[in-house]
């Protein structure tokens, strides 16, 4: 099923196209060390797996394992958790960031600008909750988001450690 953009900063579900486990196999426990589920403690991440495929990955112009082995190249080459650390920002559960402050960051450390979005923890306060790299369809180099967006984030976020 294909779904019309909604004023989304990406494509997403181009095709019905199911996630095969056996395709990604030997690429499994290193998604499961560097991009797992952290929706959920003891989440499924053959589950999140399957929605980032469905979702995206059916856009991106690669074939299932293509896409998690450049997903996974991505993160080795900016390490994210580096470069926001390289700027004094570091996971704490008391700490708070200002926003500009974390993209200005990651703009610095790979070049290109990401979005940002955030949600509330149990005290109501605002985390960052996922960074979107924009990636062209070739899957080869990182570019600017082309839509910015807010994402549920104020001026100051916490970056919570997990």
């Amino acid at each position: 099923m294909v779904t019309k953009r909604k004023k989304k900063c990406w494509p997403e579900n181009c095709n019905s196209e199911r996630l095969k486990l056996w395709e990604i196999k030997d690429l499994v426990t290193e998604l499961d060390a560097n991009w797992p589920t952290l929706a959920c403690k003891g989440g499924k991440s053959i589950e999140f797996w399957t929605h980032e495929w469905e979702k995206h990955g059916t856009c991106s112009n690669l074939d299932q394992h293509g896409y998690f082995a450049t997903a996974l190249g991505f993160k080795a080459r900016h390490n994210l958790t580096g470069i926001l650390a390289d700027a004094g920002i570091v996971p704490s559960d008391s700490e708070t960031y200002f926003l500009s402050s974390i993209r200005d960051a990651i703009k610095q450390g790979t070049g290109f600008t990401a979005n940002l979005e955030c949600n509330r923890g149990v005290a109501g306060e605002t985390q960052l909750f996922q960074v979107y790299q924009c990636i062209d369809r070739a899957g080869e180099n990182l570019i600017d988001c082309p839509l910015p967006m807010q994402g549920n984030c104020k001026d100051r976020v916490q970056l919570p450690a997990f």
